[in-house]
């Protein structure tokens, strides 16, 4: 639905509350709790579109492995992950740049747990537009996972609500392409919560510019 909005120019940036999350499922597995790849299934149905190039920006605080497989020797879609690390999947490394026509299209941010706001918002901030002016997308998926929280129990990053909302501003300033947040981890119900309205929040505002 939201794809279908962007086409027809109703709206230009959406958020899908959905369940499970996706980005580790593969195209012939289910794992982390995720049964179907939600992202990638909305990356080749915007292709089947119109949105010929994609980029994923993943900020769950686990690598999405399965998102990272399935377009990892593809040029047309580039995916940007910061993850904590050592973590469940255990994958996501910086040597990790995809393979053949795709080498050079995924890039990762492995980082130590205790991690936090100055060292993942700078990522964002100051990577992630380098890649949008080089890479050029049509349209950016977001793999919004929530579980980079402070107070996640199933992880230890030291990432708190306004940074997360910083990080979702970068991402929102960085081009004036389409942009579809998609939900993926976050496991403390209150801190889930805060995230997700502040994200509604700094979306809301920059569509209000537009």
């Amino acid at each position: 639905m939201a794809i279908d909005a962007f086409k027809a120019g109703r709206t230009s940036a959406a958020f899908a509350a959905v369940r499970p999350p996706g980005h580790h499922a593969t195209s012939i597995r289910a794992m982390g709790f995720c049964l179907f790849n939600n992202i990638a299934i909305a990356a080749r149905y915007a292709q089947e579109a119109g949105f010929e190039k994609v980029l994923i920006a993943d900020f769950d605080v686990h690598h999405g492995n399965g998102t990272q497989d399935i377009f990892y020797e593809d040029d047309t879609v580039f995916y940007f992950s910061t993850h904590q690390s050592p973590a469940y999947p255990g994958t996501g490394s910086r040597q990790e740049r995809g393979y053949g026509a795709g080498e050079g299209f995924t890039m990762n941010f492995p980082f130590a747990p205790g991690s936090g706001d100055d060292d993942l918002v700078p990522v964002y901030e100051e990577e992630l537009p380098q890649v949008v002016e080089s890479f050029a997308p049509d349209i950016i998926l977001v793999s919004a996972g929530y579980d980079l929280h402070r107070a996640d129990p199933l992880a230890q990053l030291n990432v708190t609500t306004e940074g997360i909302a910083e990080i979702v501003s970068a991402i929102m300033s960085c081009s004036d392409v389409p942009k579809l947040f998609m939900l993926e981890g976050g496991y403390n119900l209150e801190a889930l919560g805060e995230s997700v309205a502040r994200t509604l929040q700094v979306m809301m505002r920059y569509e209000e510019k537009r």
